[in-house]
């Protein structure tokens, strides 16, 4: 069983609203001050004004507390032992206080939850149609990033203001580029300029980075997008200027600055607006496995799915120092739900629904599965581009595998037994 200093850092990694130590209840309290103290949106209402869009959206920055991943966020930046990814990055790093013998047993769990990107040019460089796009119906962007953004509560008009939020910060805007670029000298330059190192091109015919263990990946190549997407969500002349200096757009950025002319840079930017792009594989569904033809109890379920997985959004209050995560206690815009995944008898009790009834996890869901195997089969769907009725789960993170699924599916067909 996982120390409980390691479940919380695990819990904060994935989006788990914590509350350790008294300078992070203060940064709760005061994000939730602010979020109280700005007007809402109300589908119905007549059309607010472009300051009013952007008082919403930073008070929906505060309350679904995005800086406690991303750094750059425009809002206060979270206490330390708040931040997500600066508690992992400090136990990987060894800067985190505790004995070396605990740091060793930690080191392996936070091995993917080491960066995040920053927000800090997204109002400049990232046109605003798409963040809202984005935040409505995220998309696996990085492929060396483990973890995704999460699909969180939010409606259109929320997306939008917190859109119009970002773009307020336009007035900070780098110059435009004017060159014009050259799409096949650009596609040589990607080669040379060892652009392959990082970025995925999917579709162009560029070469794939080679492969990298987790815990040897750097920020760059840790943060660097698939380029596939770069025309549907940048700003087209900012990006020569990205390319030639990358923190003369975006002052953190992780993309190094390389030996560079103005005009390679155009050039490079024309061949990942314009490069001609073969169609992206169908994605595929996967396998639903027979049922095992032998017993699963509650103890093998809990090893390799709930302890392991589950409980990073799941745990139990009194283990994790009164936090049980956006699934328990609530957090990152989400209500309570209850749900303790911390024993047998915790996750019998089930969850309390939107309106606030119990339920159990094995009665049927609105696509009549079991609630518990209907949410890790909407996380496959949204892999693969679509909505189920309920969030897939786990939140944040690659689905499970088909293996998973058949080890839950045929615990809960024996009746879920101890």
């Amino acid at each position: 069983m996982l120390r409980s200093a390691l479940i919380i850092s695990l819990v904060t990694a994935l989006g788990c609203s914590s509350d350790v130590g008294d300078a992070g209840q203060r940064g709760s309290a005061s994000a939730s001050a602010r979020a109280a103290a700005l007007p809402t949106i109300s589908p119905s209402a007549d059309l607010p004004s472009a300051r009013d869009m952007r008082a919403v959206g930073q008070g929906l920055v505060a309350k679904h507390e995005c800086n406690r991943c991303h750094d750059g966020s425009g809002i206060a930046a979270a206490p330390t032992e708040k931040h997500c990814v600066s508690c992992h990055l400090d136990i990987a790093e060894d800067r985190f206080k505790a004995s070396p013998a605990v740091l060793a047993e930690w080191k392996p769990h936070v091995t993917h939850l080491r960066y995040a990107p920053s927000l800090s040019a997204v109002g400049s460089f990232v046109k605003p149609a798409w963040v809202t796009r984005y935040l409505l119906e995220p998309r696996d962007l990085r492929p060396y990033l483990h973890a995704n953004m999460p699909r969180l509560q939010l409606d259109q008009s929320d997306a939008e203001a917190i859109a119009a939020f970002f773009a307020s910060r336009e007035s900070a805007a780098p110059a435009k580029s004017s060159l014009a670029g050259d799409l096949e000298r650009g596609r040589g330059l990607f080669t040379t300029k060892t652009c392959a190192t990082c970025h995925q091109y999917s579709g162009a015919g560029t070469p794939s980075p080679s492969a990298v263990s987790a815990s040897a990946a750097t920020q760059d190549r840790t943060l660097a997008p698939d380029l596939r997407f770069a025309r549907e969500r940048l700003v087209f002349d900012r990006l020569a200027p990205y390319i030639a200096d990358p923190k003369s757009v975006k002052p953190d950025a992780a993309m190094p600055k390389l030996a560079m002319s103005e005009q390679e840079a155009a050039d490079l930017a024309k061949f990942v607006f314009e490069a001609p792009l073969s169609a992206p594989p169908e994605p595929i569904k996967p396998p639903r496995l027979p049922l095992l033809a032998r017993p699963v109890g509650y103890d093998e379920v809990a090893e390799k799915i709930l302890h392991k997985i589950c409980w990073h959004c799941h745990s139990q209050p009194d283990y994790a120092r009164g936090d049980g995560g956006p699934g328990n206690t609530g957090g990152f815009g989400f209500a309570p739900r209850k749900l303790d995944l911390a024993s047998y008898e915790s996750i019998s009790s089930g969850y309390l629904d939107a309106q606030g009834e119990r339920r159990s996890l094995f009665t049927p869901g609105p696509a009549g599965e079991p609630v518990l195997l209907e949410v890790l089969l909407a996380r496959q769907k949204e892999e693969r581009g679509g909505h189920a009725e309920v969030r897939g789960m786990p939140l944040g993170l690659p689905s499970v595998s088909p293996e998973i699924i058949q080890l839950i599916e045929t615990w809960i067909a024996a009746g879920h037994p101890r």
